[in-house]
This record gives structure tokens, C-alpha cells and sequence, in this order.
């Protein structure tokens, strides 16, 4: 259903702020790597937070935690994420730092689906859990 690019699972999916009404709309979608290790919901660089207004939002300021310890700030508001492929919408904290050059969804982005990853044929598959 979605792919790899590399050997790093991505999907496809659109961002939206719902308070200003504005959606980043690509032709083929907006593609995010999946991050497991990512607990949040879904990490942008600092340009697409720009665009799609988040920085206008009232923002919360997140301390990051990276595996080997070392800490970062990171600034985020709400937003929606949408998964065309299965017409499902989710809520969620949309963060950015100035590091951040990819999207990532993470574990919480990821809450209302149910993943097959395959390593072996490179296949990575969604559905709802509903």
C-alpha cells in the first residue's frame, strides 16, 4: 500500500491546520518516514510549520529526548493529519525544530492504524484498527 524509499518506510498522508483552514496540498502527497522511535505525533521541518500557519497558533515549547540522552527543543501546535489511502483524519501535536529537514510520523501519528512491515519484499501496509 505505501513503499520505501530507500530502505526507509514512508507514507503518504496530508497536513492540516484546522483553526486557519489551510491543507499543504501536493500532487502526489506529502510523504513522511515512518519513525518507531519517534513517541510524538508528527515532526515537520520548520518551513511547512511556516506555510501551514502553525507558527500563528498559540505553540507549546517540548524538551526532545534522543536515544543516546542528548535533549532538544521543539515547538509545536495542533493539527490534523490525513491518510488518503484509508479516508482516516487524526488529531495531534504537529512539532518542528530547527534540525528538522523530513517529516516523521511517529508512534502517536500512527495510533489509529494497524502496520505490516516487511523488510524482506519492502512492503509496508495500513489499515484502521476500526
Amino acid at each position: 500500500m505505501w513503499s520505501f524509499l530507500d530502505s526507509t518506510p514512508v507514507i503518504e498522508l496530508k497536513v492540516r491546520n484546522e483553526i486557519l483552514d489551510t491543507g499543504h496540498a501536493v500532487t502526489d502527497g506529502l510523504m513522511a518516514v515512518v519513525d518507531t522511535g519517534f513517541s510524538g505525533f508528527l515532526l515537520v521541518p520548520q518551513r511547512l510549520f511556516k506555510d501551514l500557519g502553525f507558527d500563528q497558533l498559540k505553540t507549546r515549547k517540548i524538551t526532545g529526548v534522543l536515544a543516546d540522552g542528548s535533549r532538544f527543543e521543539l515547538v509545536g501546535a495542533y493539527g490534523s493529519v490525513e491518510f488518503p489511502q484509508l479516508a482516516i483524519t487524526t488529531d495531534g501535536l504537529v512539532e518542528t525544530s530547527p534540525g528538522a529537514s523530513e517529516v516523521l510520523v511517529g508512534m502517536e501519528g500512527l495510533r489509529q492504524l494497524r502496520l505490516s512491515l516487511d523488510c524482506c519484499s519492502g512492503s509496508l501496509e495500513a489499515e484502521s484498527c476500526g
